[in-house]
């Protein structure tokens, strides 16, 4: 049997995120082991949030962090699993068989379909060929609360904190370092719902991306270059802001 661990990073939870949370959990319940929260001790609602998934198993821990990263490092060393699954607080994972399980494999990252909703009500769905396009210099189309992997691997792949925003994007880079094979199923799906950050910090964000991809994959300079020229023009982003971005950043990882 197949051991799964859910681990979610917990911060301030609005009373939806934690309705949410716990739709998750009853969809989940019978294919994962354990549900693990890493809660932040300076979170509001904490004993709301221990009522509401007080019937699934799980194991919380409270502590001081900095941020869901470092949460999730610190929960480490208690999960017992030879698989995780993480989730952000507030994002609806709904099960629709358990096909899945048989692509779960250590050398596997296993991922679904990633609905994600914006505050206007507009919502995009992921396009699981899009998820493969992946040429070295460029960020695949991925939300991480959508895959399944070793325990192991999801560690190995966590960020290093160098970044303010992106640190999805450093994670997925250090996942395709490790040459693991990407395995899609239709047998659940992710509701991502946007807060708002991303776009206030689209600029950010982007900057972020180049840089990450220029540590990774320093040999593919003229391609990245092409790239983001292309995609700065494509989403009319003022070039002069993006370089002022880039000159911060900089100087706060070197």
């Amino acid at each position: 049997m197949i051991e799964i661990a859910l681990i979610t990073p917990v911060y301030n939870p609005t009373e939806k995120q934690l309705n949410n949370l716990v739709k998750t959990y009853t969809s989940l319940k019978d294919v994962i082991s354990c549900f693990y929260l890493a809660i932040n001790v300076k979170s509001k609602n904490i004993e709301l949030l221990k009522e509401k998934i007080k019937d699934f198993n799980c194991l919380i821990k409270i502590a001081d962090d900095n941020g869901p990263d470092d949460a999730l490092r610190n929960m480490a060393e208690d999960v017992r699993e030879e698989f995780t699954w993480m989730v952000t607080c507030g994002e609806l994972i709904e099960m629709k068989d358990k096909d899945f399980l048989k692509k779960v494999d250590k050398n596997c990252i296993v991922f679904g379909n990633t609905t994600f909703i914006n505050q206007n009500g507009n919502n995009s769905t992921m396009n699981p060929k899009k998820f493969n396009r992946f040429y070295k210099y460029k960020i695949p189309i991925l939300n991480l609360s959508s895959c399944i992997m070793s325990k192991d691997n999801f560690f190995k792949s966590t960020p290093t904190k160098k970044f303010k925003v992106a640190t999805d994007y450093e994670q997925i880079l250090r996942l395709y370092n490790l040459n693991l094979n990407l395995c899609f199923t239709d047998s659940y799906k992710l509701t991502f719902f946007n807060d708002g950050n991303s776009v206030q910090n689209k600029v950010r964000g982007i900057a972020e991306m180049y840089c990450i991809s220029r540590i990774f994959y320093p040999e593919n300079n003229l391609s990245r270059i092409i790239f983001y020229t292309a995609f700065l023009m494509k989403h009319r982003i003022n070039p002069f802001k993006f370089l002022n971005e880039l000159t911060k950043i900089d100087e706060y990882i070197n």
